[in-house]
């Protein structure tokens, strides 16, 4: 039997794109004599409060508990094969986690988003000086291999690592099933995403409000809290357990995707992104 420790930067059945890349996967590989051990970084009272403003002293906690945690992961004797890391294997900081733990075993280094961005969401601006720009870069580069959901990102990681494969994400279909669904008299538009991409869906506001002055319909909006005015919104938490449910009922999806015009030439190197849609997963393109 092969095993893998995966550092992963979430608790379980908490985070789509962990769940998409590696959480789904876990019990198929089980069968074929592939044991992964999850371990995350943040605790479920962390990541309750990750995206909210304040919290500072859980926050601060959390990323202590964290940092020991991962130290003692990297010191002690290792009962894996392979290391598995997705995205990274601390929220903040260097990448002094995967390089000690390169020394010992091979890595194999997953990313399905723009993460060399280093973005932050309103709630942490305080972070910001803490994220590297070249973290997933040193990791690509320390990498035995390296695995991500898109081409885009593909050519990124082919200029600093030795093995690239793309591996698009996917969804556990004997979960999501499509269902007959009882008929409606209001069409339901909907959104899923985050507290971090929920400006995305604000951007389209006043489209919507337009589009409710000549049809009814209803909004439903997952894993975050908004509020539109002159709209009737109905917001849900994300939840592993109830998605499918949730997502099911919708007639219209909604991706809005902020879009930069640049003229070919100009540099473009701050926190300005592109942002398109990618075998149906969020990437975002920097220029330069």
């Amino acid at each position: 039997m092969t095993r893998v420790l995966a550092l992963v930067p979430y608790p379980t059945e908490r985070a789509p794109g962990q769940r998409y890349r590696i959480e789904q996967w876990a019990p198929l590989l089980s069968r074929e004599g592939v044991h992964v051990t999850l371990s995350a970084f943040l605790s479920p009272g962390g990541m309750q409060v990750l995206y909210e403003p304040g919290h500072a002293a859980v926050k601060a906690r959390e990323m202590l508990r964290g940092y020991v945690k991962r130290w003692s992961e990297a010191v002690r004797p290792l009962a894996a094969d392979v290391i598995f890391v997705y995205r990274e294997a601390a929220l903040l900081g260097p990448a002094w986690i995967e390089r000690l733990l390169a020394f010992r075993r091979p890595i194999v280094f997953d990313f399905d988003d723009a993460i060399y961005l280093a973005d932050t969401s309103p709630a942490n601006a305080w972070s910001r000086p803490f994220k590297s720009r070249r973290k997933a870069e040193t990791i690509c580069r320390m990498a035995r291999h390296v695995t991500v959901g898109n081409e885009f990102l593909a050519r990124y990681a082919r200029d600093r690592a030795r093995d690239v494969s793309v591996i698009p994400s996917t969804i556990d279909t004997e979960v999501y099933q499509v269902r007959p669904r009882e008929p409606k008299r209001v069409p339901i538009v909907g959104w899923t995403g985050s507290v971090t991409t929920a400006p995305y869906l604000m951007a389209l506001a006043p489209v919507l409000r337009r589009l409710r002055e000549k049809h009814e319909f209803d909004l439903r909006v997952i894993g975050a809290q908004v509020h539109i005015e002159g709209l009737a919104v109905t917001c849900l938490p994300w939840r592993a357990e109830t998605e499918p449910d949730d997502l099911r009922p919708l007639d219209v999806g909604l991706m809005p995707l902020p879009t930069v015009a640049i003229r070919p030439g100009l540099e473009w190197r701050d926190s300005s992104v592109i942002t398109r849609d990618t075998n149906d997963f969020k990437v975002r393109f920097e220029w330069e």
